[in-house]
């Protein structure tokens, strides 16, 4: 996660400010489902590097990031939301967690590398 998200030199990740209270038992939870809204900021990467397959030789991009969202997964038509209750996993449509998606959305192309 720590590759995808800013976190503090606490070690909780970074949140919006408004977007989720700073004593809300859930927040740091990187799961929390905070009515449909993901509190915490992306890293901000200007460039993916993109590549086909897993070949030592293969076709690869460079391509500019124009923007960062959340969404939440679906799983057979639904949001994956859940309940923790020790160590096991309810999934239930009004789970107070979520399993979150890093959407980045693409630019131009910036470099091309055709194999």
């Amino acid at each position: 996660m720590k590759k995808y998200l800013v976190f503090a030199e606490d070690g909780m990740p970074e949140f919006e400010e408004g977007l989720i209270a700073p004593d809300d038992p859930l927040n740091g939870v990187i799961y929390c489902w905070n009515n449909g809204v993901y509190p915490y900021v992306p890293k901000d990467y200007k460039y993916l590097y993109i590549a086909v397959g897993y070949a030592k030789e293969r076709d690869s991009a460079l391509v500019e990031v124009t923007d960062i969202t959340f969404e939440p997964m679906i799983v057979k038509g639904i949001k994956a939301r859940f309940f923790k209750d020790g160590n096991k996993l309810t999934m239930d449509p009004e789970g107070d967690l979520c399993i979150w998606q890093i959407v980045y959305h693409l630019g131009k192309v910036v470099c091309l590398h055709r194999k």
